[in-house]
């Protein structure tokens, strides 16, 4: 809608540049179409990057044509976390394809962690803010740490990593690890994985990309947060910190909020759909969590629902993507005001 607007010369109303500045998760409005525009040469530029990676590897499978195609398809559909694949078997046939494996993972990466992210990385060159700190170190621990429990449970599997070499594994086991954070590619089969594989994938699943990225989910830094709560809490600390900097509490609400709602939504969503369809409990949820990321893997049960299941479904890709608390609030008729009347503090027992 921004691009149409400046397409026609309209001008951006304020409204408008707060939805943008909610999107990206920007501190002010101003600024916002300037933001915009950075934001599309960068889409542009590491997309036709990985275009061109993806081109001349393809030649080696398919047709000028055809390699053309699918590596302008697959490095947009990675670049915004869609995981959609013109490949039957998805990108299972290329689990051994180092080219491809790197590829399309820098590609989830770097659409997934925040276009103020990466725009703090190029410009400020090492003068990072605390959110960009915190984005980047909760991904790379949930990546680090998802290829380590993938591995781990999965390298004796024969129907997943079992048979492959031990580089195979290890770039499988990467691969995995990075694409369920919204992104929606597999090179091998999510049907085949162990069940504790598949509930630890509906974790990455549900925290999801950064703010300000091209995915659904919580968002890194919400985890974070919680994280850092839980850790103050053991500590006898009122104050969430990290890297000498205290979080705003209004940032803790939010995630505590934030998550409270995704977890009711998720729960709600799975019972009623193993209540319409008497469907099998992980693999319904596992369906649920993957729609609410807007990752789109799926243990094959996707083809199988009712209509009212995927109404159900799409309920979660769309508020997942867009936000729980950002759909609510849109709905939200009174604006912010100060608290003129403050009531005695009293205990609840926990």
């Amino acid at each position: 809608t921004t691009l149409l607007a400046m397409a026609v010369r309209r001008r951006i109303e304020y409204r408008d540049r707060l939805a943008l500045r909610d999107s990206f998760s920007l501190d002010v409005p101003g600024g916002v179409v300037r933001f915009v525009i950075a934001v599309l040469k960068y889409t542009f530029f590491v997309e036709g990057v990985g275009a061109l990676i993806l081109f001349f590897n393809f030649l080696r499978y398919f047709p000028a044509r055809q390699a053309l195609f699918g590596a302008i398809f697959h490095s947009i559909s990675a670049f915004c976390n869609a995981g959609f694949s013109v490949f039957s078997t998805n990108l299972e046939k290329f689990v051994l394809d180092p080219v491809v494996n790197c590829t399309i993972m820098g590609l989830i990466i770097l659409g997934g962690i925040g276009f103020v992210v990466m725009k703090e990385v190029v410009e400020e060159r090492g003068l990072l803010s605390l959110h960009a700190r915190v984005v980047v170190t909760t991904t790379l621990i949930l990546i680090l740490g998802g290829t380590f429990l993938v591995l781990l449970l999965e390298w004796d599997n024969p129907r997943t990593l079992g048979e492959l070499p031990l580089w195979g594994k290890i770039m499988a086991g990467f691969f995995q690890a990075v694409t369920p954070r919204t992104a929606g590619f597999n090179t091998v089969p999510i049907g085949s994985l162990h069940p504790a594989t598949a509930v630890f994938l509906m974790f990455l699943m549900f925290v999801g990309a950064s703010p300000g990225g091209t995915g659904g989910g919580v968002k890194t830094s919400t985890l974070a947060i919680l994280g850092g709560l839980i850790w103050s809490f053991l500590q006898g600390r009122e104050r969430v910190e990290f890297f000498h900097r205290r979080v705003a509490s209004s940032a803790v609400y939010r995630a505590v909020a934030l998550t409270g709602l995704a977890f009711a939504l998720i729960f709600v969503s799975g019972i009623f759909l193993v209540a319409l369809q008497e469907t099998e409990v992980l693999n319904t949820f596992f369906e649920v969590v993957s729609a609410f990321g807007t990752v789109g893997l799926s243990r094959g049960l996707t083809p199988y629902h009712s209509q009212v299941g995927k109404i159900v479904l799409i309920l979660n890709m769309y508020l997942g993507r867009v936000g729980i608390l950002t759909a609510l609030l849109s709905f939200r008729l009174a604006q912010e005001r100060r608290e003129l009347l403050t009531y005695p503090e009293e205990k609840i027992l926990v």
